[in-house]
């Protein structure tokens, strides 16, 4: 088994936990799994000092998934066949994400979308968040995991 830290931006905000994956599981496919909650262990909340030893965190709340290793074992694809990379962004209510998908060679990105399961990653992203405060861009992040039912579109080429 290894803990795979992540940080999970959620309807609510920002959470930070671990998930505990068997040690060869990919962790996309690990995330698609058939449950309602992600079980996370050592959980911090914003602004809350105590770590919580344990969170079941509701999987449809979660929009966007940030894990801290980013080793070849979390990027591996499902995908059989000959790929190609697309570069997308994705809209969700307080932003965007944009990266690279790996999608079939004779594929278009909608056909992707509409035949995977729920979450599935981007690679060498930028974040864009719209906050009460000032907008939050993050740009190198080398992989993000996003929930197709939390986003409003998705578009090709990249936004930034």
């Amino acid at each position: 088994m290894r803990e795979v830290e992540s940080s999970f931006y959620t309807t609510a905000g920002w959470v930070r936990g671990s998930f505990v994956i068997p040690t060869m599981r990919n962790f996309v496919d690990f995330v698609n799994q058939p449950h309602d909650y992600f079980k996370l262990k050592n959980v911090k909340f914003p602004g809350i000092e105590p770590i919580v030893p344990f969170f079941a965190l509701q999987r449809q709340s979660v929009i966007l998934v940030i894990p801290d290793r980013h080793e070849e074992t979390l990027r591996m694809t499902t995908l059989t066949g000959d790929k190609v990379e697309r570069d997308v962004s994705c809209a969700f209510m307080s932003g965007f994400v944009s990266g690279v998908l790996f999608v079939l060679q004779d594929a278009r990105v909608s056909d992707f979308l509409m035949q995977r399961h729920s979450f599935f990653y981007l690679r060498d992203c930028s974040l864009y968040l719209r906050t009460s405060r000032q907008a939050d861009i993050r740009k190198e992040i080398p992989m993000i995991v996003v929930n197709g039912k939390q986003i409003i579109g998705v578009s090709e080429p990249r936004i930034m």
